[in-house]
């Protein structure tokens, strides 16, 4: 009888264990239980808990079209070419921009800034006289590696008397300084009657000057058409060009008393007469097959550079784990960079997770839920969850559509990657291995192993095992059981720590228990890992059975009368056929019940009718639901009855 019990039992558990789907689990918080555990009261065995709270990456895009940023250099410092990029607008609150990724469409050559560099102190200059007088000034400059479009050069002059009255002074730049047939440039007349240095420039930039690769040109002063005019003493037009007492590219002049125009002169020689005029011109690199700006078709070209590193391609990447507020680009080449950019933006989202185990040593699902809001700028959106490598994924939730598995999502070894996200909270749903493989019980007294069933004054020592995938023992986290009598909590101990892959419960059986199916659950978890596991033990009160008779005679054609007593010797309590059932074996033959009598009296009376005369065994069998089995063996000696002797 008691295994019919045991196996309805069972039939219950199975009916009642409801599985789980992949959606997200929702965990009741306020349970009355003890320890933290969380127990699902529709469902035999079951049991969840939060688990560790992750940092996750929340990321997002935005995309700018067709901007520039132009590279360039100055008079001041024609060596240094810079160009900055400024994001301080596409910062976003609560954002870090960590990567900016730049698509290039062109680099083209723009406007480049050159000048003699001298720091000039004083002068040289035309002055209308007669005699060895300079009528030209003349300075060198460009001689580039590569064909320039001159835009505008300028210089400073000072001119004490200046009487336009008495002739031009004009300015001009050519190919050859003593020819005016090589002019490349409109004659200029800039020049009027100043006291202090006055700067002049010339924008050429209409006149379509090309200037030839490798070739210097020069900017020449000519002031041969100037006269003097005598008014009680000669006056003439006087005009100093600033430079310095240094030996520069090459700075020459004309005398007035060569009408000729046969010899010219370069200032250099002795210390005291080298002198390089102050002179700055702008150009721009040319292409003359296109007539248009040089393209450059690879930055390295140009030595480009960006925040210091050497850019080489048509795709940049700009990476900085904090935040980028700026970009800082140089070169040996002033240019203008048409670009796309993708701004990346990520910041740090709290994931929490939360574990539940349906069945005991089945998997267990974990839920990880993160709430995310992106700006309403965010183009590409998605979310970086890293789990343990022993998760598997399993589905993606969202609130609102908690039923649909939204399945963007890619595990990027031990990274979760979710995809095509909105303002939402999110879950991810996954299983994992159950690391709680084992749970035995042994009787503390003798470390006998109990399978199960044990007296019930009898203390039990509860041992468990926890492994790793590598078989390995865990040896972290904390262990949580308890012990259960009809859903009702009898026993929660303290937690445990695991200590090489096991945990040790002493189990001390209280006096007053009540015996039937007890059922021992335990959960373990380090905040990343579970493991759950129950085991089903009927404590079942000690019993007696004592015949009334252990040895009858009998007679055959007749009937033997057997009496027992069945008693629960813990109660102790005599048991009665609300508790128990009482048969016997007559020979071993069937079993046949015996009659309650109550009180724990059972009693039978026995047919010997076409019985041989020999000797017979009664075996009486006394069981019930979680209570000790019993039997007993009462030996028969069975005779013909006879009939007196008549004499």
């Amino acid at each position: 009888m008691k295994r019919v019990v045991v196996l309805i039992v069972a039939l219950l558990i199975a009916l009642g264990a409801v599985p789980v789907g992949m959606e997200p689990f929702q965990i009741e918080t306020d349970t009355g239980l003890p320890n933290g555990i969380n127990q699902d009261s529709s469902v035999l065995s079951s049991a969840s808990s939060s688990g560790m709270t992750y940092t996750s990456l929340a990321y997002m895009t935005q995309s700018v079209q067709s901007q520039t940023v132009q590279i360039l250099n100055s008079y001041s410092n024609p060596t240094s070419h810079s160009g900055n990029l400024d994001f301080s607008n596409y910062q976003i609150s609560g954002w870090n921009l960590y990567n900016i990724t730049m698509e290039i469409t062109s680099i083209n050559a723009i406007a480049e800034r050159e000048s003699t560099g001298v720091s000039a102190s004083t002068h040289i200059d035309i002055v209308n006289a007669s005699g060895a007088i300079t009528d030209v000034l003349y300075q060198a400059f460009y001689n580039q590696g590569h064909n320039g479009k001159l835009e505008n050069y300028s210089l400073d002059y000072r001119a004490p008397f200046y009487d336009s009255g008495l002739g031009d002074a004009y300015l001009v730049i050519r190919s050859d300084y003593s020819d005016a047939q090589t002019n490349q440039t409109d004659y200029l007349t800039p020049f009027s009657q100043v006291g202090t240095y006055s700067t002049v420039t010339d924008d050429c930039s209409s006149q379509n000057v090309i200037l030839n690769a490798n070739q210097p040109y020069y900017a020449v002063f000519d002031g041969t058409a100037l006269s003097g005019f005598y008014a009680g003493g000669w006056w003439f037009n006087t005009i100093y060009w600033r430079a310095a007492n240094t030996l520069g590219v090459r700075t020459g002049y004309h005398y007035r008393n060569d009408p000729s125009m046969v010899y010219w002169y370069v200032y250099q020689g002795i210390p005291a007469i080298n002198w390089e005029a102050d002179f700055r011109y702008t150009y721009t690199p040319w292409n003359t097959s296109s007539n248009t700006a040089i393209t450059y078709s690879d930055p390295s070209s140009v030595s480009l550079t960006g925040n210091s590193t050497a850019l080489s391609g048509m795709s940049w990447i700009f990476t900085d784990n904090s935040n980028i507020t700026s970009l800082e680009f140089d070169s040996n080449q002033s240019v203008e960079i048409t670009y796309n950019v993708t701004l990346n933006y990520k910041k740090e989202v709290s994931t929490s997770s939360l574990w539940k185990a349906t069945s005991s040593s089945q998997d267990i699902d974990w839920n990880a839920t993160s709430s995310i809001s992106y700006p309403s700028s965010a183009e590409s959106k998605y979310l970086n969850v890293t789990v343990p490598s022993s998760w598997s994924v399993t589905g993606l939730y969202s609130t609102a559509a908690p039923s649909t598995n939204h399945g963007n999502y890619e595990d990027l070894s031990g990274i979760i990657r979710c995809g095509n996200l909105e303002n939402d909270t999110w879950t991810l749903t996954f299983t994992s291995r159950n690391y709680l493989t084992g749970i035995s019980t042994f009787n503390n007294s003798d470390d006998t192993e109990i399978i199960t069933k044990s007296r019930i004054d009898v203390d039990i020592a509860i041992n468990s095992t926890l492994t790793e995938f590598d078989s390995d023992s865990v040896s972290t986290g904390t262990s949580n059981l308890t012990v259960q009598y009809q859903g009702t909590t009898i026993w929660a101990p303290t937690n445990q720590s695991v200590i090489s892959g096991s945990t040790h419960y002493l189990w001390d059986v209280p006096i007053a228990s009540t015996h039937g199916l007890y059922r021992i659950e335990q959960f373990w978890s380090n905040g990343t890992e579970a493991g759950y596991r129950t085991k089903e033990i009927i404590l079942y009160y000690p019993t007696t059975l004592i015949e009334e008779q252990s040895q009858i005679n009998g007679f055959t054609e007749s009937t033997v009368d057997i009496s027992v007593d069945f008693d629960d010797s813990y109660t102790p309590q005599g048991l009665d056929g609300i508790f128990a059932n009482v048969v016997y074996s007559f020979d071993g033959g069937a079993n046949i019940s015996l009659v309650d009598q109550s009180g724990g009296t059972w009693t039978a009376s026995i047919s010997t009718t076409g019985i041989s005369p020999g000797r017979y065994t009664i075996i009486v069998y006394a069981e019930g639901y979680a209570l000790e089995n019993q039997s007993t063996t009462i030996d028969v000696s069975l005779i013909h009855d006879t009939e007196a002797l008549t004499v």
